[in-house]
């Protein structure tokens, strides 16, 4: 708690107290002064603002001393080592860029999977069985996405259909019905009556 504050807390108990113990009473402290405490109250904010934009501002210097002693350390490198540096940093973006392609084949390949398979929702099959459980041949090709699937079908069988078929709608619709979806009014109220 700031000074202040605590200076005219105090001033306001003593003013309290002066109000319970009768007008009479003088030595408690000092009275609250409204303005004084807004005054003190609006220095302070106008101090931290300005302290923030000298950081902001100090922040952004380091940046540019930092940016150009990078750039002066990078002139200075000789031809080989600045080849040799270009080559590792080639490396690591192709590392990046296959391994990024070795995830999207894997997930593209556990879709397809999940979808021979029967999965009502094969693009979630990725998620469900993760990408560090697929193994890799050497061309990158994934070698047990069908097994993983099959796996998870007989742990979760209720991601699957049975007979290709969907889940009805939530709206009273007849999807994955053998007659189309073509029932008449009077079939549609004896099998919601039971019948």
């Amino acid at each position: 708690m700031p000074p202040e504050e605590g200076q005219a807390q105090g001033a306001g108990q003593a003013q309290g107290a002066e109000g319970t113990e009768g007008k009479g009473t003088e030595g408690k402290g000092e009275e609250f002064d409204k303005d004084r405490a807004l005054a003190t109250i609006q220095a302070q904010r106008d101090a931290e603002k300005s302290l923030k934009a000298e950081l902001k501002k100090s922040n952004a210097e380091l940046k540019a001393l930092q940016d150009k002693a990078k750039a002066e350390g990078d002139a200075k490198l000789s031809e080989q080592e600045q080849a040799t540096k270009r080559l590792a940093d080639l490396e690591a973006q192709l590392k990046d860029t296959a391994t990024k392609a070795q995830v999207r084949v894997g997930k593209a390949a556990l879709k397809s999977a999940g979808a021979a398979a029967g999965a009502l929702y094969p693009d979630d099959v990725p998620s469900i069985v993760g990408f560090d459980a697929l193994e890799f041949d050497d061309d990158g090709e994934p070698t047990n996405a069908s097994k993983l699937v099959e796996e998870l079908r007989k742990t979760r069988p209720a991601l699957f259909g049975t007979g290709g078929t969907r889940p009805g709608s939530f709206d009273g619709g007849t999807r994955g019905t053998a007659d189309g979806g073509k029932q008449d009014m009077e079939s549609l109220l004896r099998s919601a009556a039971g019948h």
